[in-house]
C-alpha cells in the first residue's frame, strides 16, 4: 500500500490546548495500534501569509482560537 497523509485543520481554544494534547496522545496511541506509522499534530502560532487564504480563516477561528493541524 502507498504511503498517504490523512489531516484535518481545526480551532482549539487556547486555554484547553493542554487538554486536548491529553487527548491526543491516547488517540495517537489508537491509531498506531491500527496501523499508522506516525500521528503528528501542530498547533498555529503565524498563519498569516499574503496572498492566500488562512487556515485560520478557513476554519472560522474566533478570537483566543489556535488552530490544530493533525
Amino acid at each position: 500500500m502507498a504511503h498517504y497523509i490523512d489531516g484535518f485543520v481545526l480551532p482549539i481554544s487556547r486555554d484547553r490546548l493542554d487538554e486536548y494534547k491529553r487527548l491526543v496522545e491516547a488517540v495517537a496511541d489508537i491509531w498506531k495500534e491500527h496501523g499508522a506509522l506516525e500521528y503528528r499534530e501542530y498547533v498555529s502560532d503565524d498563519l498569516i501569509l499574503k496572498g492566500t487564504r488562512s487556515f485560520t480563516d478557513l476554519a472560522a477561528a474566533t478570537e483566543g482560537e489556535a488552530i490544530v493541524f493533525g
